[in-house]
């Protein structure tokens, strides 16, 4: 049996679930499900002795919908298999919401942002609009991400993108953003010394 993976907007991830009625004789305890996802294929034995009657996860895989990409039940196994059900559950990546850069200083930054999720962090940044010559990252799965940028330019515009993938591998970009870092502070004057004060007297001739 095979289930095309008719989903639309790829290249997008699906949870890729099966579901059997509950048979616990004479079925397959090694029933290989064979997926055919974007860039590969992937075949997962599923024990049909046992949880049967509700939906199984086979895993997550990315789909781009170009027409080749579906899951087939083969019938080489210990035992009978069931052809019952497939579905293909969207995984929606991070929602990026507030990004805000707070803290500028003459050479430094701090870029902020919350997700919906769970996610890592990288901002890319660089001096020109679209051109991100550097990043930083933290691996840490947060909702309220926090980078520093250091080592910055005086009185430079900056252009950046904030992104976050989560534990499923789904990533989301936000749009531009630019700030600018405050510019050099001038020279203070030097306080004067009275042992550099030059004292005058005179006398009054009679």
């Amino acid at each position: 049996a095979t289930w095309a993976a008719e989903l639309v907007d790829g290249p997008n991830d699906y949870e890729v679930f099966v579901w059997y009625p509950i048979i616990s004789s004479a079925v397959a305890s090694d029933a290989p499900y064979t997926i055919n996802f974007a860039g590969g294929s992937d075949t997962v034995l599923e024990d049909q002795t046992v949880n049967g009657g509700q939906w199984v996860s086979l895993g997550i895989y990315t789909f781009a919908d170009d027409g080749t990409e579906d899951v087939t039940l083969s019938d080489d196994a210990d035992g009978w298999v069931i052809a019952d059900a497939v579905k293909f559950e969207f995984i929606d990546p991070p929602v990026i919401t507030n990004v805000k850069v707070s803290n500028r200083t003459t050479n430094s930054a701090i870029i902020t942002w919350q997700t919906d999720e769970a996610s890592d962090s990288m901002v890319e940044y660089g001096t020109e609009s679209e051109v991100y010559t550097d990043s930083v990252s933290v691996s840490a799965l947060v909702t309220s991400h926090s980078i520093p940028l250091t080592g910055l330019t005086p009185d430079t515009t900056y252009y950046f993108i904030v992104s976050s993938t989560d534990v499923s591998g789904n990533s989301a970009v936000s749009e531009e953003y630019s700030f600018t870092t405050l510019p050099p502070q001038p020279p203070k004057p030097q306080p004067w010394s009275d042992s550099k004060i030059g004292r005058a007297s005179c006398r009054e001739r009679v």
